[in-house]
């Protein structure tokens, strides 16, 4: 009988140890806490998505008038081709791995859905009107407008009792086709608080078609409406470190997207390329308007 208990004590040592040694064994894959992969080995996005999921987009101040001694309204063009906006163009909807969405896709599936409004670009209409349009009733697009004045997508438009759908092919040929983004935005200084600040008003995405191998402005979306999506979608930022928390919001908040100027609000009221052919000129007109702006702060303290 002795001999029998110490191997029943031995065996039960021995198997002990052995899950002391070996780590998975421990995994609690039964916990309340979001774990990063599950009990097949799969990973897990669960943590990801809840601790995106409470994030709230931070109200931006809105100063009165009387309180703004000094503004200055840009336009500026983002360039997806340029790596440090590829968080904004990738991946793309063909690519059938990919859980995430680019910004283009987001923004047109809010459309679509009509949880966000789009009011249509006016310049296409005519060249003298508003680079952005006013945002009313009356500017409201419909959705599908562009792509039923274009041959290669009208066939693929679907429309049943009011709600459009389009199938994977047009959703990821359009998205590959938008190539720049450009966005209006204001600097401007707040004497109540002090405050040197800028604010995005407006983003319009521009659509590049190979075919024409012309450049359409499809809509313009108040960015303020757009920001509560973006907080709501995780992008990949960077490919050293994939568990690296960023949305779209936090990606134009911290100004993570390189861009150029396209125009200043001037008394003539023309875009830097209408009154600058040469390129090289071009660029250093842009240069000095920037230097405008960040030199009016500087000059606002003394050192």
């Amino acid at each position: 009988m002795k001999r029998i208990g110490f191997f029943i004590v031995l065996s039960v040592l021995c198997l002990s140890s052995a899950l002391a040694q070996n780590p998975f064994s421990r995994l609690d894959y039964n916990s309340n806490q979001p774990v990063l992969f599950d009990s097949l080995g799969n990973l897990s996005d669960t943590a990801r998505v809840e601790r995106i999921e409470s994030k709230i987009p931070p109200v931006t101040k809105n100063p009165r008038v009387d309180d703004v001694v000094w503004s200055k309204v840009v336009l500026r063009i983002i360039d997806l081709t340029d790596k440090q906006n590829y968080p904004l163009y990738f991946p793309l909807p063909k690519d059938s791995m990919a859980s995430d969405l680019n910004l283009f896709t987001l923004m047109y599936t809010k459309v679509l859905s009509k949880e966000l409004l789009a009011y249509q670009d006016t310049v296409n209409l005519s060249e003298d009107a508003r680079i952005v349009p006013l945002f009313t009733k009356d500017n409201i697009c419909d959705p599908v407008y562009f792509l039923k004045s274009q041959e290669s997508f009208k066939y693929y438009v679907n429309e049943d009792n009011g709600k459009v759908t389009l199938d994977h092919f047009t959703i990821s040929t359009l998205s590959a086709g938008v190539t720049k983004y450009l966005l209006q935005e204001v600097w401007y200084f707040d004497k109540s608080s002090s405050a040197f600040a800028n604010k995005i008003i407006a983003i319009c995405p521009i659509y590049f078609d190979t075919q024409t191998e012309r450049a359409s402005n499809l809509f313009w979306v108040p960015f303020d409406n757009l920001r509560v999506f973006m907080s709501q979608e995780a992008i990949n930022a960077t490919s050293r470190n994939n568990a690296e928390l960023m949305t779209f919001d936090d990606f134009f908040a911290q100004r993570e997207y390189t861009s150029y100027l396209f125009y200043d609000k001037n008394v003539y009221d023309r875009t830097i390329q209408k009154y600058i052919i040469n390129k090289e000129e071009a660029k250093r007109e842009q240069a000095r308007i920037e230097a405008e702006i960040l030199n009016f702060e500087q000059d606002l303290w003394e050192y």
